[in-house]
């Protein structure tokens, strides 16, 4: 079974539920494409964790990621790509510019460090049960690009406060979530990262593409 049958195996036809606090989610717009902003984590001034072996921190690593990304959504027909960096305008900033380009869907991407030995997969996002559902089809994805065993770190979903949660919090019209798909300052992370980068960006636009057709959006 290929990467992308292994995706449509998920899906069984299905129609958009509005989440439980009754938020309004955007629809599909001008020619029934999905809105995807893809949003670069940390700014050029304050880059993020170091790839291991590299110049390149997260910001650099996924200017990269998004700009393939990018392409891949054009490539879809499907889905109308807007990059998002958030230097000079913070993170609130960020999913402010989202909404008003009128995002449906938001991935905002890092990788993770800590100790040079750490490893694994994770995608974080806010309680809401359709957000949830969203970060599990990432994380699946991702899962299977790095061949990692079940769900890996899995899904982790964050409270307000805690680190990362002000991302998370901040595009309550719409699905988003955060991706952690490995850990940069290991060095066997890191040559998986680059090697599997552009494998990476497609598996997440082809995720979100068969997710937003289960939901009936596209």
């Amino acid at each position: 079974m290929n990467f992308i049958q292994w995706l449509l195996s998920f899906f069984k036809p299905a129609h958009l539920q509005l989440p439980a606090d009754g938020r309004e989610l955007c629809g599909p717009t001008e020619q029934n494409k999905l809105r995807l902003a893809i949003i670069v984590g940390h700014e050029k001034k304050s880059p993020g964790a170091k790839l291991f072996g590299t110049d390149m921190y997260e910001y650099q690593f996924h200017t990269k990621t998004a700009q393939i990304m990018k392409q891949e959504a054009l490539r879809s027909g499907r889905i109308e790509p807007v990059v998002i960096f958030r230097d000079g305008i913070g993170i609130e900033g960020t999913y402010k510019k989202a909404m008003a380009e009128k995002c449906d869907v938001a991935i905002e991407l890092h990788f993770n460090a800590y100790n040079g030995e750490a490893f694994g997969t994770s995608t974080l996002c806010s309680p809401d049960n359709n957000d949830i559902e969203f970060a599990h089809m990432i994380q699946n994805a991702m899962c299977r690009v790095f061949n990692r065993n079940g769900l890996s770190r899995g899904v982790k979903t964050l409270s307000r406060g805690s680190r990362g949660s002000r991302n998370v919090f901040s595009f309550p019209n719409g699905y988003n979530c955060l991706i952690e798909p490995a850990f940069g300052d290991n060095p066997k992370e890191a040559k998986m990262l680059i090697e599997n980068q552009e494998a990476l960006a497609v598996a997440l636009v082809q995720a979100v593409l068969f997710w937003a057709q289960k939901k009936d959006m596209i």
